[in-house]
């Protein structure tokens, strides 16, 4: 059942009541790390993570899309001396494209950094269309679904699936990753990594031109739908000077284990961040996978 605005309201208080909070962390009633701050001076805006080369091959093409009307570029890695045992789905920020996981984040070398033997794949959703259906006709979810995932299965195989994203793509994949959830239980896809995810609590609070209006902003809602992300794994990461610091932290504590979230002290939304942690990322949606 999806949670209304009111009702998320009353479950963050409730939320809150229900931890015990700690000098590090926020630890829940079953006794488990629910979510985490850590000092980190070294990314607040500082040195990007340097990791070697893992060797990952990298594949691109492009599919005739009809749900964004056009020729739509895509990429994905394959590990070096190794056949890939899960498909990573990134999803890039505002004015990137489908090579940022690559070019940018270097998401395949922190996959091999921590022996992960995943596929990162990646397609064009357009610079700035926030991964949802759009009033001028594009939809690049469905376009991520419906034509690019059966692509990467008849190209890799029926490998199990995870989403990773950043920015406007942090929000992305948690939208996606409630809407794999199966009425009846289970999801599509395992897990979710969002760094830096771009969400708002309030429609009149998001950015210029990221939803259509108030409707289509509670249409497209995380918050609203997090009752479905409550049954896959989820691991959030965001530095406490980051714009998004505060609705990130909002949705942690509406969900609860398998979750997990790390809050950087001091860190920004940067791509050095976003770097910093993509090899616990990598590493977490390859347990939520089973790939261990």
């Amino acid at each position: 059942m999806a949670v209304s605005r009111r009702r998320f309201l009353g479950l963050l208080g409730g939320a809150v009541g229900a931890s015990v909070v700690g000098a590090t962390g926020v630890v829940g009633l079953d006794g488990r790390l629910r979510h985490t701050l850590e000092d980190e001076w070294a990314y607040a805006d500082g040195p990007d993570l340097s990791l070697p080369s893992s060797g990952a091959q990298i594949v691109s093409g492009s599919l005739d899309s009809r749900f964004m009307h056009r020729e739509v570029g895509w990429a994905y890695s394959l590990p070096a001396k190794v056949k890939p045992r899960a498909i990573v789905l990134s999803l890039y920020g505002k004015g990137a494209n489908q090579f940022a996981a690559f070019d940018n984040l270097h998401l395949p070398d922190a996959a091999a950094s921590v022996g992960a033997p995943l596929a990162i794949a990646s397609a064009d959703g357009g610079a700035d269309n926030y991964w949802h259906e759009r009033a001028n006709g594009t939809d690049a979810h469905a376009m991520l679904v419906h034509e690019f995932v059966p692509l990467l299965i008849g190209r890799l195989g029926a490998l199990p699936f995870a989403l990773h994203g950043y920015s406007m793509g942090g929000y992305g994949a948690l939208l996606a990753a409630e809407r794999g959830v199966k009425p009846k239980g289970g999801s599509f896809f395992k897990g979710v990594a969002a760094s830096s995810p771009a969400l708002w609590t309030e429609a009149g609070e998001t950015a210029p031109g990221a939803f259509d209006g108030a409707e289509d902003f509670y249409a497209n809602d995380v918050f609203t739908g997090v009752d479905a992300l409550r049954s896959l794994g989820v691991r959030l990461d965001c530095g406490t000077l980051d714009p998004f610091y505060q609705a990130t932290h909002q949705l942690s504590e509406l969900m609860t284990w398998p979750h997990i979230s790390v809050f950087r002290r001091w860190a920004t939304h940067t791509s050095g961040f976003w770097r910093s942690v993509a090899p616990a990322q990598m590493r977490f949606l390859a347990a939520a996978c089973g790939v261990r």
